[in-house]
């Protein structure tokens, strides 16, 4: 795969990307040692899709202030940039992964949904195209069984992404948890 490389550098005082007074990129070979085409592959895709409806908002955020590239790791500038604003060390409801959770911020949870539907598409495509895996797809109107019978498997998924915020995972995983059994209840083998 062929990817690039990039440099960043300015005044001794420099302390992070957006201060930088000095670019440069190479392009490189990139080998992570996963065969194209397998499900290791598909897997990095997948992840990749999802932090691009992540990461959207800040990488428009960045172009429009003319950085050439981001991420979510500067150092004390990330707080000027709203759709940036997370710094792993001090993580919070408030930076751009915490908004991605909960009701507070709309507009930040529904990249989370679109992440999820795309995701979720790109499962069952691959399952029906490549003809893998031994159970059909559930489509999202699909009613769910358990203790989620009163619920599609998309209102599932949406309470998953808005009921809780990014400070709550254990509530999240529980969640999780019966979604799975839920699942797991009604699934129908393929028969090929």
């Amino acid at each position: 795969m062929t990817g690039y490389r990039g440099y960043a550098w300015g005044p001794e005082m420099t302390k992070n990307f957006s201060q930088a007074t000095c670019f440069y990129t190479e392009t490189v070979t990139i080998d992570i040692g996963i065969e194209p085409g397998s499900l290791e592959a598909f897997a990095t895709y997948l992840h990749s899709l999802a932090d691009a409806y992540s990461h959207r908002d800040c990488v428009a955020a960045a172009d429009a202030l003319g950085w050439g590239w981001m991420n979510h790791t500067l150092v004390f500038v990330e707080d000027a940039v709203w759709e940036c604003n997370y710094t792993p060390v001090r993580v919070s409801n408030d930076d751009s992964h915490g908004r991605e959770f909960g009701k507070a911020y709309p507009d930040d949870s529904q990249r989370t949904d679109e992440a999820i539907r795309a995701v979720y598409d790109e499962l069952v495509a691959r399952a029906r195209d490549k003809q893998e895996g031994v159970y059909q797809p559930l489509s999202l109107d699909t009613r769910l069984k358990g203790k989620l019978h009163s619920i599609t498997l998309d209102k599932a998924l949406y309470n998953y992404v808005h009921k809780w915020n990014f400070d709550q995972p254990f509530e999240r995983r529980k969640y999780a948890d019966l979604l799975a059994e839920a699942i797991l209840a009604q699934r129908i083998p393929i028969d090929r």
